[in-house]
């Protein structure tokens, strides 16, 4: 019922936030750079409202259930929407990539720049 009653309101979210880990994995991230946090918080409830995270809209919004005289049958669409909201999960599919790729040279600084993946990331994002 905690993930149900998410969006039911602020005290529900905040229920849901922190029956799942993820707000712990963002207290490390927040500590070591305030700017990828925000970024993330920001992508990590875009996703959610958009559909792409396992919550009530993403589950329900493609699920039909059919019922018969003793039968019961459950379909589940996996993409669900029309073209443009197809394009915004696109998008913010590559917005959380960039951002992951950015988690990740935050972690292993190292390995990121003995490949070079420091440097193309920095000319890539130089104007973001």
């Amino acid at each position: 019922m905690v993930w149900l009653d998410r969006d039911k309101d602020e005290e529900s979210k905040k229920a849901c936030q922190n029956s799942f880990k993820q707000r712990r994995v963002a207290k490390t991230l927040e500590a070591k750079s305030a700017w990828l946090f925000k970024i993330m918080s920001q992508l990590y409830e875009h996703t959610i409202d958009l559909g792409a995270h396992p919550n009530k809209s993403s589950v329900t919004d493609g699920l039909q259930i059919d019922k018969d005289v003793g039968t019961k049958t459950l379909m589940m669409r996996y993409l669900v929407g029309g073209p443009d909201q197809v394009s915004r999960a696109w998008e913010a599919t590559c917005h959380v990539g960039a951002c992951a790729l950015h988690i990740m040279q935050l972690a292993r600084a190292d390995y990121f720049k003995r490949l070079g993946v420091d440097a193309m990331i920095d000319e890539v994002t130089k104007e973001i």
